[in-house]
């Protein structure tokens, strides 16, 4: 089976499609797992249970932390791959 150069995966696509992955849980999926635990939080409190509304709104915090942590993740990948790109020129 002859090899195809254009059909191989070259790192700097394989750490750009990373950072496209992490973009979409940081700036999108995480985000709204946390808005979504704050609603349901609050409708908890709401109905007299604050004990389980406050575990969820720390569980809310959390997503919010990993949102962070996606976003600088994502910029670390990003810098690696052009990284990769300058060293492939």
């Amino acid at each position: 089976m002859t090899e195809k150069p254009e059909l191989t995966p070259q790192p700097a696509q394989s750490g750009f499609t990373n950072a496209v992955l992490m973009g979409f849980m940081a700036y999108l999926l995480f985000p709204l797992m946390a808005l979504m635990t704050v609603i349901f939080a609050l409708m908890l409190i709401s109905d007299d249970l604050p004990g389980a509304g406050i575990a969820l709104i720390i569980v809310s915090q959390v997503w919010v932390g990993a949102g962070i942590w996606g976003h600088f993740h994502r910029k670390k990948l990003l810098r690696q791959s052009a990284q990769e790109m300058d060293n492939d020129s």
